[in-house]
């Protein structure tokens, strides 16, 4: 088992800085914890750090943009404290920047599992405290984790005072005698669900006769009816689960292997997704899509240009307003952070405008 993390540069020149969570060695050189070092990457340039201690909570700052990937070579899976025998697998995810992290999250079993799922929250910052449901609060510094073990009947809301990470991990078959293979899935906050996706799901090659693709939605629950799945109502048998503490509602669906939209009739609704399959002894998941807004970082108010997908008025949420003269977000402030461009240049056409093309709106 080898913890590890790599870096892709994306600009000549660029400057990465590396302060790790454990002991590594890198290019020769012995570094401690805690001891940063520096690394020089050109566009299309890499670097890779692994290391047989776990590398969560590893800074990484950088002189410009670049792409941060982590996991692990052989991961197994199971609860701490549990020895970390039995099916493994490579575990791989893309980290989204800290700028981007969020402080509300809703957690969703993975259908077909019976022994929970692990998740794990990552502070940024010191003193941030997390609340999750059926949980302790607890306060996490910066570089600092809290890993749980949800049952898998559980939807659990998550909160914190300052900007967190969130993953899910599925078990290793040893958990419950599901004969399949563990996997990592980054959770984006809340605040950084889309409004419409298109996703597709994994071939899994393992055993071509047995693939199971799913999702799992998360959207406010008095916003379930105007739910599409490839342009349709959502099946008349979905059952929908009430997220506790909170005002959301999750589903599981099962799905056809292809390519699926999700998406809501309203242009300013949005939706998290979650699009995972399992075949013996394989199995995928990965995040349907997010938004990537700086929602982390300081804010300064600018004016509102429709779908710029930027905080206008640093609440934490973007694109959340329809031009129609109504505070929708209720937050005190009218048309602030405009969510659709197509609509927006006309005000006395606007709501003409919604009807025909959003079809949510009675004139």
């Amino acid at each position: 088992m080898y913890f590890e993390f790599g870096v892709v540069g994306i600009n000549d020149g660029t400057t990465v800085t590396i302060v790790p969570s454990q002991p590594v060695a890198f290019d020769g050189q012995n570094y401690t914890t805690g001891q940063a070092f520096s690394v020089g990457l050109d566009r299309f340039e890499t670097l890779q750090v692994q290391t047989d201690e776990d590398l969560t909570g590893s800074k990484i700052t950088a002189s410009q943009p670049v792409a941060v990937l982590s996991g692990n070579m052989f991961a197994v899976c199971l609860p701490a404290g549990v020895p970390q025998v039995g099916s493994g697998d490579h575990l791989v995810e893309m980290i989204p920047p800290v700028d981007t992290w969020g402080k509300e999250f809703v957690t969703v079993p993975l259908t077909k599992r019976t022994a929970g799922d692990l998740f794990r929250v990552v502070a940024a910052r010191d003193n941030t405290q997390v609340d999750i449901t059926n949980e302790n609060t607890k306060t996490l510094n910066a570089g600092e984790f809290w890993e749980i073990d949800v049952p898998s009947d559980e939807y659990r809301h998550v909160t914190s005072s300052e900007p967190v990470l969130l993953v899910q991990y599925s078990k290793s078959s040893d958990a419950d005698n599901t004969l399949t293979d563990p996997f990592m899935m980054v959770i984006p906050p809340v605040a950084q669900f889309e409004t419409e996706y298109t996703f597709s799901t994994v071939d899994l090659i393992s055993d071509l006769s047995e693939p199971t693709h799913h999702i799992n939605l998360v959207i406010r629950s008095a916003n379930k009816a105007g739910l599409r799945l490839d342009g349709q109502p959502l099946p008349s048998d979905t059952i929908w689960h009430d997220v506790r503490e909170s005002d959301y509602a999750a589903a599981q669906l099962d799905i056809s292997a292809g390519t699926h939209t999700v998406g809501h009739l309203s242009p300013i609704v949005t939706i998290g997704l979650f699009s995972y399959g399992f075949v013996r002894p394989e199995s995928y998941g990965y995040p349907g899509g997010l938004r990537l807004a700086r929602i982390a970082a300081l804010c300064s108010t600018t004016a509102p240009v429709p779908a710029d997908r930027v905080d206008n008025d640093c609440d934490g949420r973007v694109d959340e307003e329809l031009l129609n003269g109504i505070d929708d977000d209720g937050d005190g402030l009218i048309d602030e952070d405009l969510a659709i461009g197509n609509c927006a240049d006309n005000r006395d056409q606007y709501r003409a405008c919604l009807v025909q093309q959003c079809r949510n709106l009675v004139p």
